[in-house]
């Protein structure tokens, strides 16, 4: 939807009071400004009569006379300076008077825009002088719901509409008095744009051809907020019944505009909101996601468009800093929950998610600490990969029936599980060892029973042999 400049222009039928009144502020401006000139150039001739008596009558030894003159040049002086102050005093206090009077229009504006497009305007119109008519110009638009009562009785007044490339509504009143109030009310549709995506922006613009006094509140729609405003500054922000209300105060000079311009939108509140509910709910990864969406939003339009405050995007980091925090701090409790459980390796990825957070956020303390983990991590995890490379060393020399190279390798297995701490992979590798030593054992006892049977054979063989060398050596004899 396109942005269109739109403007209200507001004419009123003014009485003959109104022109007296005119012309006797143009008639008190016109003397005062008469007497300052006359004054001013009353001082200059005191000043050129002074330099003449001084240089004419001195000369002339006519000293009484011209202590005479000098009294009255300076009588003169302070009459003129007497004038001049009065006349710009009055000059001042009219000027002040016009320009702040009490009988100039006093327009009180309430403007309730949604974001479908529409504004619903209600003008309560203060009148200063007896007035018949008033008229209300609009650009050409689309207006529904027009009304217009009297504030004090409630009585309708008689509107008549015109066109002629723009709209003209016209009250007309029975002799309105000073201080009579009127309210006029309608819907002006497709009057809010869309600038960004669920960011509205609404302008009103307002001239005449006469002094006017306004104050106008803009109602902004339910947990909607005010981003910016352009072309004047609001004089009041506050919030009621949850919808802010921004209000404005302009004195209008003839012919000058009151005009101004809302932003405004509500994504931002949701999403902040969403964020605070889900860190309350300590589900800080998807309250970060929350805040960081704001903190785009955010930035986006104050680098966009300049709307909105540095400090409400420096918060928004801050939250999301403090979500990184408690993060991180989550990780490194599920870290030392698995470091204790002898979860080495998940500790480590743990520590160093943990870490990344911290170095991110800038904590070098946090940084550090995470560190020392992770080293410890590292270095049981590499002891533990060189045990269990042990084991299935031993075990395969096991298996080889190599039980003295078996037992030295589940011994240093076990010196590494001592280290670890892990009673139950060393209760096992004991058992190989136990295992081991029984067969290096049974197979010693074997070699000892070998060698004493072999020894036995031995002796057995020796003493068959003697005996039989013995039993050959007797018949011999007997035949000598």
């Amino acid at each position: 939807m396109e942005s269109i400049h739109k403007c209200m222009v507001v004419h009123l039928t003014l009485d003959v009071a109104h022109a007296r009144r005119e012309f006797f502020h143009k008639f008190v401006v016109s003397f005062c400004i008469l007497g300052l000139l006359v004054g001013l150039h009353m001082q200059i001739f005191c000043v050129f009569w002074d330099k003449i008596s001084f240089y004419f009558l001195i000369p002339q030894n006519k000293v009484e006379t011209f202590i005479w003159h000098q009294k009255k040049i300076t009588s003169m002086h302070r009459h003129m300076w007497t004038w001049a102050i009065v006349c710009l005093f009055f000059l001042l206090l009219t000027n002040t008077q016009a320009t702040y009077s009490a009988d100039s229009y006093r327009f009180e504006w309430t403007f309730t825009p949604n974001v479908h497009g529409s504004v619903h305007v209600e003008l309560k119109v203060t009148v200063p002088y007896s007035i018949n008519s008033y008229q209300l110009n609009f650009y050409k638009g689309t207006i529904r719901e027009l009304k217009a009562y009297e504030v004090k009785t409630g009585n309708p007044v008689k509107i008549t509409k015109t066109e002629d490339g723009k709209v003209h509504f016209k009250c007309e009143f029975d002799n309105a008095q000073k201080g009579f109030q009127f309210l006029v009310e309608f819907d002006y549709l497709n009057y809010v744009v869309e600038k960004e995506n669920e960011v509205y922006s609404f302008h009103f613009g307002w001239t005449a051809d006469h002094d006017t006094t306004h104050q106008a509140m803009v109602i902004l729609p339910e947990k909607h907020e005010l981003l910016s405003t352009e072309e004047l500054n609001p004089a009041n922000l506050s919030v009621f019944n949850g919808q802010a209300r921004v209000t404005f105060h302009k004195y209008v000079l003839k012919s000058d505009e009151f005009a101004f311009t809302v932003i405004f939108s509500r994504k931002g509140i949701d999403l902040v909101e969403e964020g605070d509910s889900k860190f309350n709910q300590k589900m800080y990864n998807d309250a970060k996601r929350a805040y960081e969406r704001a903190f785009g939003f955010y930035s986006n339009l104050l680098i966009k468009w300049g709307w909105g405050e540095s400090e409400s995007v420096d918060q928004l980091e801050d939250r999301v800093e403090n979500c990184d925090m408690l993060l991180a701090d989550e990780k490194v409790e599920e870290a030392m929950t698995a470091f204790v459980s002898k979860d080495y390796a998940a500790a480590q990825t743990l520590f160093s998610e943990a870490q990344g957070i911290y170095r991110s956020i800038e904590d070098a303390a946090k940084v550090s600490e995470c560190q020392d983990f992770i080293d410890q991590c590292t270095e049981i995890l590499e002891l533990e990969k060189y045990v269990e490379s042990q084991m299935d060393e031993g075990i395969t020399y096991y298996d080889l029936r190599k039980y003295d190279q078996a037992k030295a390798t589940f011994e240093e297995a076990l010196d590494a599980f001592k280290k670890l701490e892990d009673e139950e992979k060393a209760q096992e590798c004991q058992k190989w060892i136990d295992s081991c030593e029984k067969y290096i054992n049974l197979i010693r006892g074997m070699i000892v029973l070998a060698i004493v049977a072999g020894a036995a054979v031995v002796y057995v063989v020796i003493r068959r042999r003697k005996n039989v060398q013995k039993g050959e050596t007797e018949p011999n004899e007997r035949e000598e």
